[in-house]
């Protein structure tokens, strides 16, 4: 008896005869359907027959051994079969057409070993109540029987565990490379070829998603509502956008699916400015160069349309873990469009409401490196406070031990992930716990047995008797952008024994990441392959990573340029320091708050000092060195910052420094 991992399995057996297959039966009952439309069966009907073939097809497609190795043309049974279940007059040709695809097939081979034995709570997706279904007659119900009893676990070619060598650039835990994209390529296939891609996928998803229990809508119920849809799609953009909000309902932010032509429809042109959903209402946040809105306007109608209603309207088309990515995900959404085109805004401010408009020239790369790209350095020590600060987008992995020398006797750390990681959480935890601790607990599915768990991993970091580990405070920060392998490095740094975790929901999307291609060819799309609980089983998936301080951003902070998380956790980035060296230097700034111009007088007791402007996180916007002078009068120009509270350091000939804040507020 061969173990692998959770499922016994006999030891293969050499008997297996392949007979030569043939659905020469298919085109004879195809040739003698009449090939337009019956009227003879409802839509209702051939909704219903349309999903219950998709789950036959599906099952023999994993669970036949003479289908599972690729001996059959197994697409272009289902695309001949297609047409019969369309033009069936009464439930017996129905019927009559699903044992068609059995003899496509052919018969099943007698094992020779016995069933393989399933672990109590493995079969996670191995849900076979519909094989008694009453539309079913009794010669079909015993041929899906026989497969079930006669399957034995082995090799599939339509699915196979990725050893991250044979499929680079895959980095999902499962690969899927018996599919083929001729019959589904196009942009507007024929109705056989669009319900072909829709049951590969609908397949899929039922037997190797590990998170189909957290849909909102079981997919079942999915299959049901977008059979017909799919088959009665009336051109490209319809098929298209359909085939967008039926991948939307497993409720997976890695789930990300779109094609050329979605995109175009949406538009791949942005305006120089960002928004975020901040107290439930779309908010500017970013803006750059010259553009008509600023920070913290809170846009009410874009092109005559109320927000929330936009919101809503694109939603459906979002595959989205929770509200939290549901929302980042619109964010973007609702501002894309076509090259030079115009977004006419009404928006609210302190002034109140008005209206503008702002051109779309800003193509999707250049919008993104723009305004989402991270400045600043990897790491250092907050202005004003014993803190270390670790920005994780930036960190490269290069630099962990010389992060960890800089900030290791600092009274905390504080690591943000607010952003993608560069995969240093593995490193530093390693250098900073003081013994090894199990963090999560992760599904795996077998690509031998569809439907069930080939087991559940439990994953650790760190190192046993670490002689140095760090003793401070562990601060973790995380909001919408957290996903992915932003959560996970959350959730190890979260297990250091003086750690909290503090921000808003996370994207809710942790395992790893499985493409589709060609499986679903144009389409491009992806699913979360893991699902990742905690040692104890709570599920990160969807719900994101534990917080036990929730802090969001308020609309008044925004307007403020506040970082009102970070301010929450070390409020003296808000003070500075005040220990004495105004001995060295004294300084005066006017005006403050400074709308266009902010003058700095001062005088030094040694010969040189540095003069710098940052924003709250240690950014630089302003800087220069003053040499062989005894006094500082310099004019910084401030007139293209954002509305905010910055920070203006002097650092002395000693080291010491002294900072003062500046509140930037334009008219």
């Amino acid at each position: 008896m061969q173990l692998i991992k959770g499922i016994f399995v006999p030891k293969p057996t050499n008997h297996f005869i392949m007979k030569t297959k043939s659905y020469f039966i298919l085109l004879v009952l195809l040739s003698c359907a009449t090939i337009a439309s019956s009227f003879a069966q409802t839509q209702s009907d051939y909704q219903k027959r349309l999903a219950k073939l998709c789950k036959v097809w599906g099952y023999i497609k994993y669970f036949h051994p003479q289908v599972n190795n690729c001996g059959v043309k197994w697409d272009s049974v289902l695309m001949a079969t297609i047409p019969l279940v369309k033009n069936a007059q009464s439930n017996s040709d129905f019927n009559n057409s699903l044992l068609a695809l059995f003899s496509a097939a052919g018969p099943v081979p007698v094992p020779g070993g016995p069933a393989p034995v399933i672990q109590p709570g493995y079969d996670i997706n191995l849900h076979l109540s519909w094989f008694s279904d009453p539309d079913f007659n009794q010669q079909v119900k015993n041929e899906l029987d026989t497969i079930r009893v006669r399957f034995r676990p082995g090799n599939n070619c339509y699915v196979v565990d990725n050893d991250y060598s044979s499929y680079p650039g895959n980095y999902g835990w499962l690969v899927f490379p018996g599919e083929s994209s001729t019959n589904t390529s196009a942009a507007y296939p024929s109705e056989a070829a669009r319900l072909l891609l829709m049951f590969r996928y609908w397949n899929i998803i039922n037997y190797f998603n590990p998170n189909n229990d957290l849909m909102d809508q079981a997919w079942d119920s999915t299959l049901y509502q977008y059979t017909l849809r799919m088959a009665n799609a009336a051109n490209t953009i319809d098929y298209q956008l359909s085939f967008l909000e039926f991948v939307a309902k497993i409720n997976d932010t890695h789930a990300f699916t779109a094609t050329g032509t979605t995109n175009s429809y949406f538009g791949n042109y942005y305006p120089k400015f960002r928004v975020d959903y901040i107290e439930n209402k779309t908010v500017v946040t970013h803006t750059y160069g010259n553009v008509a809105v600023n920070v913290g306007d809170v846009i009410t109608k874009i092109n005559g349309v109320d927000a929330d209603t936009l919101r809503k309207n694109f939603g459906k088309y979002i595959a989205a873990s929770n509200p939290a990515s549901l929302n980042r995900d619109l964010n973007t959404m609702l501002i894309r469009g076509a090259n030079n085109t115009t977004l006419a805004l009404e928006i609210q401010n302190a002034g109140g409401t008005s209206t503008c408009s702002v051109a779309r020239n800003m193509y999707a790369a250049a919008y993104y490196d723009s305004l989402y790209a991270i400045h600043g350095k990897p790491y250092y020590t907050l202005p004003g406070c014993n803190y270390g600060y670790v920005n994780m987008g930036l960190l490269q992995p290069n630099q962990v031990n010389a992060m960890y020398d800089s900030l290791k006797n600092k009274a905390a750390i504080v690591f943000d992930i607010r952003n993608y990681p560069n995969a240093t959480a593995w490193d530093i935890c390693n250098l900073m716990f003081p013994n090894k601790i199990q963090f999560s607990k992760l599904t795996v599915p077998s690509d031998q047995f569809p439907g069930v768990l080939d087991s559940y991993y439990l994953d650790s970091i760190g190192v046993d008797n670490n002689p140095a580990p760090y003793t401070g405070n562990v601060y973790i920060v995380v909001n919408q952008e957290t996903q992915s392998q932003a959560e996970y490095s959350a959730m190890m740094l979260a297990q250091h024994p003086h750690a909290k975790t503090f921000g808003s929901q996370t994207a809710g999307a942790d395992g790893n990441i499985t493409e589709l291609a060609p499986v679903l060819m144009p389409f491009y799309s992806y699913f979360s392959t893991l699902k990742v609980m905690y040692p104890n089983g709570t599920v990160a998936q969807r719900a994101g990573v534990i917080i036990d301080s929730v802090i969001t951003p308020t609309i008044s902070g925004t307007r403020a340029g506040r970082d009102e998380v970070l301010e929450a956790i070390v409020p003296c980035i808000l003070t500075g320091i005040s220990n004495n060296v105004q001995a060295e230097y004294s300084l005066a700034v006017f005006p403050n708050p400074v709308s266009n111009v902010l003058i700095v007088k001062g005088l030094l007791q040694g010969n040189r000092a540095v003069l710098k402007l940052t924003d709250l996180l240690g950014n630089r916007i302003w800087e220069k060195q003053i040499e062989n002078s005894i006094s500082i009068h310099e004019t910084i120009p401030v007139q293209d910052l954002c509305n905010g509270s910055y920070l203006l350091t002097v650092e002395g000939a000693r080291g010491v420094q002294l900072n003062k804040k500046i509140v930037v507020v334009h008219e």
